[in-house]
């Protein structure tokens, strides 16, 4: 039984609040949360429109008549490989032509098995040995993404967290591969002069702007509380578009997209949910926010 369901039957008997506050709790939804649900309920608002309006979908669909670029991020472990390889597989099933870099130099396993799984859906693969710098291949990545007919470029990254100015350093030098290799793509296609940034807001409008560059945190369903912990860091580092929950299986509590999306206004893009290469939903799908409030 799902967390609405429990919920939903709570209310229906006129349960004490308490007893719903311990169901939230136990899906690792945090105080603030529970505080908010809380007011609404009392304010006669509906369960399941308390929990819809919780939840931010992402609005962004690649544009084929664009460069997209994804840059995916996240620690080790979170599901970055597998998403990644979801999420290819979804937009090359629309007719996307797809790029994927192997940027996770710091795990050769990461390399492997991203590769594995392009070969085996006939998708472009790009990387370098373990161990080379992820910077390195980010450029050879970029330039052959912008010199060719991809739609989109799906970049992994390496998370290691417990070492947090290393991946601080890391990921800003990686942004900034990624910027000045579309600043110079976009100079050239409008033919700005040397002086003109193409990606700044301040001196050119968004028409100019033929490359969209977003970033997406991956967080593991089964983290509880210290999911929120991990979207700030991120944040922080390196600013975050959208964020992305994995292993959404039926041991996952989950309750921790409701406090992203509430505390630091994320928008959820995609949700993966099993072991096989469909199982991916996206805010496309209608029946997106209905699928995580069952879930969950």
């Amino acid at each position: 039984m799902g967390l609405f369901t429990k919920i939903l039957n709570l209310l229906k008997s006129n349960a004490n609040f308490s007893e719903i506050k311990n169901n939230l709790l136990l899906a690792d939804i945090d105080l603030d949360t529970i505080n908010y649900i809380e007011k609404e309920l009392k304010n006669k608002k509906e369960l399941k429109d308390i929990l819809k309006s919780l939840i931010i979908p992402w609005s962004f669909i690649p544009d084929k008549n664009k460069k997209n670029i994804f840059l995916i991020i996240g620690v080790n472990g979170s599901g970055k490989t597998t998403l990644i390889s979801k999420i290819s597989k979804y937009y090359k099933d629309k007719g996307y032509n797809i790029l994927v870099s192997g940027a996770d130099t710091f795990r050769a396993a990461a390399i492997d098995q991203l590769k594995h799984w392009c070969e085996k859906n006939k998708i472009d693969f790009i990387s370098n040995i373990q161990g080379a710098d992820p910077a390195s291949v980010i450029f050879d990545s970029m330039t052959k993404f912008l010199n060719s007919n991809y739609n989109i470029l799906i970049i992994d990254t390496a998370g290691r967290l417990q070492n947090k100015e290393e991946l601080n350093q890391q990921l800003k030098k990686i942004d900034k591969v990624i910027r000045k290799k579309i600043d110079e793509y976009n100079k050239e296609k409008y033919n700005l002069p040397d002086n003109k940034n193409s990606i700044d807001k301040k001196t050119d409008s968004n028409t100019i702007e033929s490359i969209n560059y977003k970033k997406i945190l991956v967080i593991d369903a089964n983290i509880g509380k210290n999911s929120i912990q991990q979207a700030e860091i991120f944040n922080n580092i390196i600013g975050i578009d959208s964020f992305s929950i994995t292993k959404l299986d039926s041991t996952a509590k989950g309750g921790s997209i409701y406090n992203i999306c509430k505390k630091l206004n994320l928008s959820l893009s995609y949700v993966s949910f099993g072991e096989k290469i469909e199982n991916i939903i996206t805010p496309e799908n209608p029946d997106f926010i209905e699928f995580l409030i069952n879930k969950i």
